[in-house]
């Protein structure tokens, strides 16, 4: 599709393609694309901090020259200060030990929040599994509202995927759990209190 006219591009959002924790690492499109047309993006607010505010963009070599024609109107609203902390983190190699150490720490947490789900019910699905911050869950069951309603009643928030829609929404509803944030202490208690209201409804 890229290839068929000039003008057209694949933007890659990669933004959290560091956190696999089975299986080697999936290659990004644009380490296999021949034919230059695809803008790569990622960030490090959520490799390290959202604080840091600080993204990265790899463009077509295509690209270059209508980039810096056009950015230099922008102002960095990133101090540079923070770039040059940044900078030294990643030369020095500390970034790559950070990576190894949170992989381990969102494995762990990861494969309780499976886990846990499976024990509810083996008839659960969880899609998405293996990388990433979350995981997409669909839960078999009909009152989908109720579920969340008496999930809110006990502190226990989760996000319909239908949210994340500008139109419309899935045929079925299912629900995006995030488990990085959140302490092993705390999810436990929000599992205990989804297996209650999953049995309720």
């Amino acid at each position: 599709w890229a290839r068929e006219k000039e003008e057209r591009y694949i933007i890659e959002d990669d933004y959290d393609s560091e956190f696999r924790y089975y299986g080697k690492p999936i290659p990004a499109l644009q380490g296999i694309d021949e034919s230059d047309k695809v803008i790569y993006m990622g960030t490090f607010s959520k490799a390290i901090a959202p604080a840091i505010r600080i993204g990265y963009m790899v463009l077509p070599k295509s690209l270059v020259p209508a980039y810096r024609k056009t950015a230099g109107i922008f102002s960095c609203a990133v101090s540079r200060i923070d770039q040059s902390v940044l900078t030294s983190f990643l030369s020095e190699g500390h970034f790559e030990r950070h990576l190894n150490r949170m992989r381990n720490v969102y494995k762990e947490k990861h494969d309780l929040l499976i886990q846990k789900l499976k024990e509810i019910d083996s008839r659960i699905t969880v899609y998405g599994a293996g990388a990433g911050l979350h995981v997409r869950v669909d839960f078999p069951i009909q009152d989908t509202r109720r579920f969340e309603k008496e999930l809110l009643k006990r502190g226990v928030r989760i996000y319909p995927l239908s949210m994340y829609y500008i139109d419309g929404g899935p045929e079925k509803e299912q629900y995006i759990l995030g488990f990085t944030k959140m302490q092993k202490e705390d999810m436990i208690k929000g599992l205990k209190a989804i297996r209650e209201v999953y049995r309720l409804v």
